[in-house]
This record gives structure tokens, C-alpha cells and sequence, in this order.
């Protein structure tokens, strides 16, 4: 035999004085009960505005609007706001002043017993990357961790420097990064030598070399070439100048402190490392 349908109905909301609907989880709040907003974030200029509504114990229904500047440097930046006692509706958050990319910021709000000194975390109400246009609310909005999406996109451009040196570009403080692509100009001086272009990865301090990914031509002296590193397999033509070969990158993450470098082996004290374009894709790490 089928089994039996079974209807299951709509439970119908219950509705606070004046016509209010409730919300499927709220929170009912005493005068010790506040609203902390952290966000992690490296744009400078910005800020988030946590916008709500509140019932009062004596039914009366008000707003809130807070602003705060957001994180500026990649670490956690703390804010308490006052709640005040009733009946909490709903909460939106966005970013305010510079335009943010979906990546820039990452915000938690929680709401806390106490406001100075030790305070206790009763629930996370939204956490998640939030822009101008892009709001958080609660209730609707899930809670996310920061790498639940495929990371921003990113490119540095760091100083050539002096000849016979390495190019290092450190990972900041609350990032993470995934290297994607590299590409280096290596301008050969006349010393004699046959160098080989390659990327390295190094934990904090340089203390170990977690990886290395070469160049697949060798640089002789007086040439100008430039080496580029990517997704995939490289391309290895016999037709192709040594210019257009691409190597590979393996897909490794550095945290805080890591350091990729580009150099080369062989290096000799007149050749130059210049023009180096570094593609990353980054996700903020939430530190404190």
C-alpha cells in the first residue's frame, strides 16, 4: 500500500501588540543585555551601520541605528553598543563610506550580557562578509565562516630591488592567501652563469622552505626575459621563446607571516629581478 499523505499546516506566527509578527527565534532582552559588532577588514575609511527594532516591555516599538568604524587592519575590531530591555525583531548591517568588494569585510554581531569588563556571549546573531549593498539580517541571513566562498581576488606589485636581490612579499597580519599567478621580468647581467627563475614558499621568518616551483628554461648571460607562474600545466613548446613558457603553481595557502619569493638560482650580483606581478586569491583568516 501508498503511504498516507500527511499535511502538515503553516504554523501561524503570534503577533505582538500592534500587529507585530514575532520572530521564529526572538530574543527577549533585560537592561543588561547589548549588542557587540567585530569585524575584520583591511580597507581603511569604512564603516558598518547595525540598524533594528525593539519592543519595550510596555509595548512600545522603537529603532536603533548604530556606526562604527570598521577594521582597518586584517585583526579583530570589538564594538558594544547598548540594547536595552524587550523584545528583539530584526537587525540589518552593511558598510558604509568606502565601496567594498565581497571579500573586504567580515562581520560578526552577538548579543552579550554586560557592556565593560567580563561579559558573557549569548547567541551569534549574524556573521558574515557584508558590503554596501550586500546586508547581513537577522533573522534570513546564514551563518557563514570566512572561506565559504572562492576568496577575493587580489594583486601585488611589490618594489624591484636592488640588483642581485630577491623579490618577498610577507602575507598580512588576518589573511590567508592561495598564490594563482606570478610573473617576473629577470633581466640577465653579463656575468657568465646559466639562472633558473623560480617561486618559493616559506613559513613565518623563513625559517623552512614549504615549496618551490621553477621556471622550466634556463637564463643565460645578457638576456631580458620574463617568466610567468599559474593554474595548470606550463606550456612547453620547442617553438615558443623562452619568454612565453608558463610554469605552474602548486596550490599551497600561506597564513600570517608567510612568505613567497621570487628569485632565481644562480643569482649573480648584477641581474635584476623587476616588474613583479603577484595574483593571490585571499580570504580574511578572523583573527583576534
Amino acid at each position: 500500500m501508498p503511504p498516507a499523505e500527511r499535511v502538515y499546516p503553516a504554523v501561524k506566527l503570534p503577533l505582538l501588540a500592534g500587529g507585530d509578527a514575532a520572530a521564529f527565534f526572538p530574543f527577549a532582552t533585560t537592561g543588561e543585555d547589548n549588542l557587540r559588532v567585530t569585524t575584520f577588514g583591511y580597507v581603511g575609511g569604512s564603516a558598518v551601520d547595525i540598524s533594528g527594532r525593539i519592543r519595550q516591555p510596555d509595548g512600545t516599538l522603537t529603532t536603533f541605528s548604530y556606526t562604527s568604524p570598521a577594521s582597518a587592519n586584517g585583526l579583530a575590531r570589538a564594538v558594544e553598543f547598548p540594547l536595552g530591555a524587550g523584545v528583539l525583531l530584526n537587525l540589518t548591517l552593511h558598510t558604509t563610506g568606502e565601496d567594498l568588494l565581497f571579500g573586504h569585510c567580515f562581520a560578526i554581531v552577538q548579543l552579550i550580557r554586560g557592556f565593560t569588563g567580563a561579559t558573557v556571549v549569548l547567541a551569534t546573531l549574524l556573521q558574515g562578509y557584508v558590503t554596501g549593498t550586500q546586508h547581513l539580517a537577522w533573522p534570513g541571513s546564514p551563518i557563514k565562516h570566512t572561506r565559504e566562498f572562492d576568496g577575493l581576488m587580489q594583486f601585488g606589485f611589490p618594489a624591484n630591488p636592488a640588483a642581485g636581490a630577491p623579490v618577498q612579499l610577507v602575507v598580512l597580519p588576518g589573511l590567508i592567501w592561495r598564490p594563482v599567478s606570478v610573473k617576473v621580468r629577470f633581466a640577465a647581467s653579463a656575468a657568465v652563469a646559466n639562472r633558473q627563475v623560480f617561486v618559493q614558499y616559506f613559513n613565518a621568518l623563513l625559517a623552512n622552505e614549504l615549496s618551490r616551483v621553477a621556471a622550466p628554461f634556463l637564463v643565460t648571460a645578457g638576456q631580458d626575459v620574463i617568466a610567468t607562474f599559474g593554474d595548470g600545466a606550463f606550456v612547453d613548446n620547442a617553438t615558443m621563446g623562452v619568454s612565453l613558457h608558463t610554469q605552474g603553481l602548486p596550490a599551497i595557502e600561506l597564513s600570517q607571516g608567510f612568505v613567497l619569493q621570487v628569485t632565481a638560482a644562480s643569482l649573480q650580483a648584477g641581474d635584476q629581478i623587476q616588474d613583479v606581478v603577484i595574483g593571490v586569491r585571499q580570504w580574511l583568516e578572523g583573527r583576534t
